[in-house]
Parts: C-alpha cells; sequence; structure tokens
C-alpha cells in the first residue's frame, strides 16, 4: 500500500515537473510527454485504488468463507456427537457419518412424571435409587423410542456434502479420531475427534498475502492457523476454534 502511495506521489511530481520543463519545446513533444505521463499516473491511481479496496474485499469474502465453515464444522461436531450417543466412540470417516444419519436412528427418552420429595428422601438423597423407586410407585414413568436422525437432526441440511469446505470443490475438512488416558494408573481412556481446515485452504483463492498474514497472526498468538473443531490431545468437549461471530443463527 505505501509503495502505491509513493509511486503515485513521484508520478504526479514528475508530470508537473515535465510539464514546465518542456513549457518551451516542441508542442508535439511536450504533449507526447505529458500524455505518457499521464498514462503512467492514471495506472498508479488504478493500482492505487485497488491497494485500498483489496483488504476490504478480503475482508468480506473471507469473513462469508469462515463463517459457511463454521456451520459445516458445527454440523459435523452435530452428527458425531450424535453417532456417539449411539455407538460410544467417534468416527473418522464421512462415508460412515452420512450413512449413520440417512438410514440409523437415535434413542429418544420421555419422563413423565416426577420423582416426589418423599421418595428422594426414602432413597437417601440418591437419585437413581429414588427414580427406580419412583417407577415402581407408579408416579414416574420413562419411555425410550427410536427416531430418525435425519427427521431429528438434518431435515433441511445437504447430508451428501457432510465435511465439505464451502465454496471449493471436492474438499473436506481433514477428519480423526484418537484415544488418550485421563485415568492415570487407573488406564481411564476416552475417544476424541477432531475436524480442521488451514486457512490457507478455506481462502484459496483469495489474496495470498493477505491469507499468509491471517495464518501467521494466529501462528503468532499460539493458534491454530485455522478452523477446528475437537482435537485428538486435549478432552476440550469438542469446542470449536472459532469465535461467536462467526456463528450463523
Amino acid at each position: 500500500m505505501l509503495i502505491y502511495i509513493i509511486l503515485f506521489v513521484v508520478g504526479v511530481a514528475v508530470l508537473a515537473v515535465a510539464t514546465f520543463y518542456l513549457s518551451s519545446k516542441s508542442k508535439y513533444l511536450r504533449l507526447g510527454v505529458q500524455a505518457l505521463l499521464l498514462i503512467i499516473v492514471a495506472v498508479l491511481a488504478l493500482s492505487l485504488k485497488n491497494g485500498i479496496q483489496e483488504p476490504i474485499v478480503f475482508q468480506e469474502k473471507s469473513t462469508a468463507r469462515l463463517k459457511a465453515s463454521v456451520k459445516e464444522l458445527m454440523d459435523i461436531r452435530k452428527a458425531q456427537e450424535a453417532y456417539f450417543s449411539v455407538y460410544g466412540k467417534y468416527t473418522p470417516s464421512y462415508d460412515t457419518l452420512i450413512n449413520f444419519i440417512k438410514h440409523d436412528s437415535l434413542i429418544v427418552t420421555k419422563r413423565m412424571g416426577e420423582v416426589p420429595d418423599s421418595t428422594f428422601l426414602n432413597a437417601k438423597n440418591n437419585m437413581k435409587e429414588a427414580i427406580r423407586m419412583a417407577i415402581e410407585e407408579g408416579a414416574l414413568s420413562i419411555d425410550t423410542f427410536k427416531v430418525s436422525t435425519l427427521d431429528s437432526l438434518f431435515k433441511n441440511s445437504e447430508i451428501a456434502d457432510l465435511g465439505k469446505i464451502p465454496y471449493l470443490k471436492n474438499k473436506k475438512f481433514d477428519m480423526d479420531t484418537a484415544s488418550i488416558n485421563i485415568g492415570g494408573e487407573l488406564n481411564l481412556k476416552i475417544t476424541l475427534f477432531e475436524a480442521t481446515a488451514t486457512y490457507g485452504i478455506i481462502l484459496a483463492g483469495l489474496n495470498e498475502q493477505l491469507r499468509k498474514n491471517m495464518s501467521q497472526k494466529a501462528i503468532d498468538n499460539d493458534r491454530y492457523p485455522g478452523l477446528r473443531v475437537g482435537s485428538l490431545t486435549e478432552n476440550n468437549n469438542n469446542q470449536g476454534n472459532w469465535s461467536k461471530d462467526l456463528e450463523i443463527e
């Protein structure tokens, strides 16, 4: 940006000096040089305008892409959590997730009634025991039934494109699973999943230098240079690394 401003100022100065110097020279020479310099100044002015506009355009386009990508990552998380609720694990395969959403079901629990205070006291404040006693007493009933995963969670979504990075062709978020030990000597393990894509991929085709600047800023602040949901190394409850203003209601 600064170089464009300097060149523009220099161009205007050269044009002014040339006009003054050639005022006493050949008319045609003077007009020819002036025309050439005017073209140069016009090109520099256009470059200056583009240099000013480029960050604005980049901001608008990158925000749109990032918001669309966050929405897709939230769908991935929703699908993984539903899959986990049925199978007790996550999957690294989009095909498996898509098949699960299309053809599998979720188990839903419906509770009718409530646990009376007296029953809770008789159960010595043990909620599990209190629920069992309330069911036996007829004060509480619990029914479980199956509902279609597709109709329940993704009725209005294009499931075949799950995981696809918006604005790009045939490119999906990297996704994987892992198991970590959180129990020390007890060897208590939990399964995790992660889906990621760097800014360089999500914003492909936009201004290269501004993409690099965004990535470098994240790295300088010890953050992942892109969008990510979940983690393969930390139990972070499958949270995303984006800010709330990127979420689409």
